[in-house]
C-alpha cells in the first residue's frame, strides 16, 4: 500500500521551524542589551550589591557584553550608583550606557578602560568620582550632563583622543588633575558657576599648550602663571574674575604681591 505525504502540513511544519530558530538567532544578538528580571532594559550578569534601599553596580560579573548598559532598576530596586573601581581594567568594553536614576560614578570606576570609544552618562549624574575616566585613552568626545555638580580630581585625566570639553552651568567643582594629560584637548568651555578648580587641572593639554606665558585666565576662574616670572613680580587680577585655581601661583618666589578684587569669591 503506498503512503501519502500530506504536503501542506508539512510546509506549515517548516515554516514554524524557521520562525523559532530565527527568534531564537534574534535573541542571542541582543545579548548587548536585555531585559533583566524586573522589564527594565540592561546587561545580564553585572555584579550588583544591595546599599540600603537601592542597588550599586560593583563589577563586570558575568557579563561578556562589550556594549555595557547599566540598567534603571534591578530585582525591583532603583540602580543609584556605579562602585569604586566596579570596570577598572576591563579592555573588552568598548561602550557604555548609564541609564536614568544613576547619581554617582565612583571613583575609578571605568579606570584603565583602554578600548572605550563611547560612554552616554544620564542626566542623573550628579558626582562624577576621582579617577572615574582615568586612561580611557579611546574617547574622542563626552557629554557632561546639566545635573552634573562635581568632577573629581584625575576624572577624565589622559583621555589622549578627547577634543574638546563642555562643562555645564551646574558643576562648581573642578577637582585637580580632572583632564591633565589630555593631549588632545584643545577646546575648553566651563560655566560662571564653577567656584573651585583644582591644581594642574588643564595641564599638558593642546589648549593649556596654546596659551601665552603669564597670567592664563579660563572664563572667570583665574587659572595659573604660566612660564618664567620675573623677579619682583606683582599681579593684579583682573575685574569679573570669581575664582583663583589651587595653587595657581605654586612654586613662584618671585612673585611679591597679588592684588584681589572683590568679584573673586573663592581662592
Amino acid at each position: 500500500m503506498k503512503k501519502y505525504v500530506n504536503l501542506p502540513i508539512v510546509l506549515i511544519l517548516c515554516v514554524l521551524l524557521v520562525c523559532i530558530l530565527t527568534s531564537c538567532a534574534n535573541k542571542n544578538s541582543q545579548g548587548d542589551e536585555q531585559e533583566t528580571a524586573d522589564g527594565s532594559l540592561g546587561s545580564e550578569g553585572l555584579e550588583m550589591t544591595l546599599e540600603g534601599d537601592a542597588y550599586s553596580v560593583t563589577g563586570i560579573g558575568t557579563c561578556a557584553d562589550s556594549q555595557i548598559v547599566i540598567p534603571k532598576a534591578y530585582n525591583g530596586k532603583s540602580v543609584v550608583s556605579i562602585g569604586d573601581y566596579a570596570f577598572a581594567g576591563c579592555y573588552g568594553m568598548v561602550g557604555v550606557v548609564i541609564s536614568d536614576g544613576v547619581k554617582e560614578i565612583g571613583d575609578g570606576a571605568f579606570y584603565n578602560c583602554t578600548r572605550l570609544t563611547s560612554a552616554t552618562i544620564a542626566e542623573s549624574v550628579i558626582d562624577i568620582g576621582e579617577g572615574a575616566f582615568y586612561g580611557c585613552g579611546s574617547i574622542e568626545n563626552i557629554i557632561i550632563p546639566k545635573s552634573v555638580a562635581i568632577i573629581g580630581g584625575y576624572a577624565f585625566a589622559y583621555c589622549d583622543k578627547l577634543t574638546s570639553i563642555v562643562i555645564p552651568d551646574s558643576v562648581t567643582d573642578i577637582g585637580k588633575l580632572a583632564f591633565y594629560g589630555c593631549a588632545a584637548l584643545k577646546s575648553i568651555t566651563i560655566p560662571k558657576s564653577i567656584m573651585s578648580v583644582g591644581q594642574n587641572a588643564f595641564h599638558k593639554t593642546a589648549w593649556y599648550n596654546n596659551q601665552p606665558d603669564g597670567v592664563v585666565y579660563l572664563n572667570k576662574v583665574l587659572y595659573c602663571y604660566k612660564g618664567t616670572m620675573p623677579a619682583d613680580t606683582s599681579i593684579i587680577v583682573k575685574g569679573g574674575i570669581v575664582a583663583i585655581a589651587e595653587k595657581a601661583f605654586y612654586t613662584y618666589d618671585t612673585l611679591v604681591d597679588v592684588f584681589i578684587p572683590d568679584c573673586v569669591m573663592a581662592i
